[in-house]
């Protein structure tokens, strides 16, 4: 036989804190002192005086009407949580179960077998906001221009099956690219109650050779370094030419930039990238970019510091070593053959000259070199910069880079301008996060390999039998499943019963506000014909 279990969907689960509130009309009406009861005698002198009773004692008072109140209370939460009710799915049925990108890579006939085989079972869309999908929906479904990212569709399914029966059996259709099944760190399977026939469509995808997205980049340079700017021109150009159609260069000389309005403009957009040849101290433009979310390159400089600005040289920050600094190419994601330096000079800081909204700092060594005494130096490091944010309302943190090259972009301080890799160079750096993913969609896993990421173990499956046993309260914000044939939202009945619960109460307590009323006015009568019976006996 057929059984199913709700599921109580929680929208706003700290709204049940109210449930405190009901303490206050239950303590009003314990603290409240009933009146004594009236009653009409014609010879008071024949009453007899009974014992009097302490008046302090706490007594529930007008139980019906606390009852509404409180009821009231109840009814108005229930309203402020949003809950509704998700019915688990039937046992021992079969359920469809699509990603998109199964859809995106599946033609017109594949999605009309998948309809036809189904035999009017139900089909949902796998992802993070998991929901029924019909016939319509898939033959006309339209595959995105460009690349989506992938989803994680271990983590969708986990979350959707905590919806099923464990005796439900899922048929699952997924593309075997690997980047689309990702458990964690500390556990390489997903263990779950459910059966899952893999329906795996092979791939074969292709590797976007452009980068569509604007790209904005700055050079900053002294005049000493004109000759170097025209190198970073030629790569940028070339890399625009082959890479990135949209990437924009604009480049300044480092003298009073602040009178400058093509540069305060161009600033002011933050631009991706800034380019520092420039042995000055930041100014707050660049302070304020870099603070914003604009990432970093600036390399050495050769003198020391007064007020800011390099004046006076310091020979010994400068190394001319008897053998020639080379980088392996082996120990650095950014080179392609190896990088030969002639001269070291010290990195120009950023950190100390950024504001007091810095969070955090991480700093890491890429490129590094050992002396023959068995020193290491290094050559290129990277900080990790975490900000507050400087619009408000802001709650997500900016992140900058900057990257520090312990040498020169020159010809008479390394190889690198004039080889061949340096456009390759620094289109690593510009687009190391674009080609990661670049990478990832490339790869593929097989059936088995998918399939053995998802082990269905029984005693999950009585585990999960077991939290069937009784409903389950769920926040919304952690389980995103969406079934819209199933799902029950009674804010609709919740209102009704809110405004006739508050129909009631008005009703209850007008009568009871009317019979204190009459009681007093009855006593008030009584009370003046007792001091006439008194005054006519005296």
């Amino acid at each position: 036989m057929a059984s199913y279990f709700p599921s109580f969907m929680v929208q706003n689960p700290w709204a049940f804190w109210a449930l405190l509130a009901l303490l206050v009309p239950l303590i009003l009406h314990l603290l409240s002192k009933r009146r004594a009861k009236l009653i009409k005698f014609a010879n008071v002198a024949l009453i007899t005086m009974p014992e009097l009773k302490n008046s302090q004692q706490i007594r529930l008072n007008q139980f019906w009407l606390l009852l509404l109140r409180m009821l009231l209370l109840i009814v108005s939460i229930l309203l402020l949580a949003k809950v509704s009710l998700n019915e688990a799915l039937i046992s021992h049925e079969e359920v469809y179960l699509l990603s998109a990108d199964w859809l995106n890579h599946s033609d017109k006939n594949e999605r009309q077998q998948l309809i036809v085989n189904s035999s009017n079972k139900p089909i949902y869309l796998l992802g993070q906001h998991t929901a029924l999908i019909n016939a319509d929906e898939i033959l006309t479904w339209q595959a995105p221009l460009t690349q989506p990212q992938a989803q994680n569709n271990l983590l969708a399914l986990k979350v959707f099956t905590a919806l099923l029966t464990p005796e439900t059996k899922l048929k699952l259709f997924v593309t075997d690219r690997a980047n689309q099944y990702r458990v964690n760190d500390k556990n390489t399977r997903l263990v779950l109650a459910n059966t899952i026939d893999w329906q795996v469509k092979r791939t074969f995808p292709e590797h976007q050779k452009h980068y569509n997205n604007v790209m904005n980049v700055v050079i900053i340079y002294d005049q000493d370094r004109f000759a170097d700017l025209k190198y970073f021109q030629q790569a940028l150009n070339l890399i625009k030419q082959h890479i990135a159609p949209k990437l924009s260069l604009s480049s300044f000389l480092n003298v009073e930039l602040e009178n400058s309005v093509s540069y305060q403009q161009t600033m002011l957009i933050n631009p991706h990238w800034l380019f520092y040849l420039s042995s000055k101290a930041i100014d707050n433009t660049v302070s304020n970019a870099i603070e914003n979310g604009t990432n970093v390159i600036v390399d050495g400089h050769v003198g020391g510091k007064v007020d800011g600005n390099v004046t006076a040289e310091k020979p010994e920050l400068n190394l001319m070593p008897d053998k020639r600094l080379v980088v392996d190419k082996d120990s650095s994601d950014l080179l392609s053959a190896e990088a030969v330096f002639y001269r070291r000079a010290q990195a120009l800081a950023f950190a100390e000259q950024l504001k007091s909204n810095l969070i955090s700092q991480t700093d890491e060594v890429l490129w590094q070199v050992t002396q023959k005494n068995g020193a290491a130096l290094p050559l290129l490091t990277k900080s990790s910069l975490s900000f507050y944010p400087q619009t408000s309302g802001d709650t997500v943190k900016v992140e900058s880079d900057v990257y520090q090259l312990h040498s020169r972009f020159s010809p008479a301080w390394s190889n690198l301008l004039v080889s061949k890799q340096f456009p390759l160079l620094l289109q690593n750096l510009l687009f190391s996060s674009w080609q990661n993913v670049q990478r990832q969609a490339q790869q593929t896993l097989s059936q088995k390999q998918i399939s053995q990421l998802v082990v269905t173990d029984k005693n999950a499956s009585l585990l999960a039998a077991k939290n069937l046993t009784t409903p389950r309260l769920k926040n919304i914000t952690t389980l995103n499943v969406q079934q819209p044939a199933k799902r029950n939202d009674y804010t609709e009945l919740l209102m009704v019963l809110l405004l006739l619960l508050l129909i009631v109460e008005r009703i209850v307590s007008e009568v009871s506000r009317t019979n204190k009323t009459t009681e007093k006015v009855a006593d008030n009568k009584t009370g003046g014909a007792r001091v006439r019976s008194a005054k006519a006996a005296g």
